[in-house]
């Protein structure tokens, strides 16, 4: 009992003021931390599912290149076109699917 007196003025008074000042800077840390993750999930998800979408429009286009008759007119040109945009969107559906961006 009577080392009470010596042992409370030693060890440090944490006030009610700095608990909720400490907390608040937890709490804030943790709230820039959840921003910071869900802009970057947001950041992700916009980039596999944009490979996704322009992998379907090259598709569709490289079969509208072939089949289509006046779009254009040498035959040369328009199978390099479809070959490339059908290269491209096999190349995007690879980038999505081995890069993982769903699961980031």
């Amino acid at each position: 009992m009577a080392l009470r007196p010596l042992i409370a003025a030693s060890v440090p008074v944490i006030e009610a003021a700095q608990i909720r000042l400490i907390a608040r800077s937890f709490g804030q840390i943790i709230l820039e931390n959840y921003k910071e993750y869900r802009a970057n999930a947001r950041n992700w998800s916009a980039v596999y599912f944009g490979y996704l979408f322009f992998s379907a429009v090259c598709t569709a286009l490289a079969g509208l290149v072939i089949k289509l008759e006046f779009f254009l007119k040498n035959d040369g040109l328009k199978k390099d076109v479809a070959a490339v945009l059908a290269m491209l969107a096999a190349l995007l559906i690879t980038l999505s699917s081995v890069g993982g961006f769903h699961q980031r």
